[in-house]
């Protein structure tokens, strides 16, 4: 292929790319516009999260009021950076709960939609990116969870650890390797 550059960078990708930069827009227009219902938060950070300025952050959607009650369910996306599909889900999925008050009086949602911030950033497609920038790759997080060696892992394990969902997804490209089955 010949391609005339008109612009100091090009992206290629197979799935349409989900950028950082969405989701930040994303939970702050719904922390915005649906308060005290979305509340977002940093739960952690990649390993270079100091160096680009993106954490992990996650929204927690609920009806206002006490919700000790209620049952948790908890989405995640974006273990594989570039499988978008189930980050444009997860985002599509904040909506429609949003769309649906009576499902928040009796849950209360934690959407993480992007966990491998780092992939995202520097455009990785599979692993994370280890604690050295291009000094090989990272580590895949899926198979990782409970041994914590991963950053990604150190934020979310122990939310699901303390939280106890009745409800636990990953949303990825649909895609499954027989060793994650």
């Amino acid at each position: 292929f010949r391609v005339k550059l008109l612009a100091a960078e090009i992206w290629l990708a197979g799935p349409t790319p989900y950028t950082l930069k969405r989701r930040d827009e994303l939970m702050d227009r719904l922390a915005a516009e649906f308060s005290p219902m979305v509340q977002v938060s940093t739960i952690g950070h990649g390993y270079h999260d100091r160096r680009h300025g993106h954490p992990i952050r996650m929204a927690r959607i609920t009806a206002p009021g006490d919700s000790t009650d209620r049952e948790n369910i908890f989405i995640i996306s974006g273990e594989h950076s570039a499988e978008t599909a189930g980050i444009y889900a997860s985002e599509g999925w904040m909506e429609e709960v949003l769309r649906n008050p009576e499902w928040l009086c009796r849950y209360v949602f934690y959407f993480v939609p992007i966990v491998n911030v780092d992939g995202v950033y520097h455009g990785a497609t599979y692993y994370n990116m280890g604690p050295v920038l291009r000094v090989g790759r990272g580590e895949n997080i899926s198979p990782n969870w409970a041994k914590l060696t991963e950053p990604e892992a150190k934020a979310v394990w122990p939310l699901l650890v303390k939280l106890r969902p009745v409800f636990f997804a990953s949303l990825h490209n649909g895609r499954h390797r027989r060793s994650m089955e």
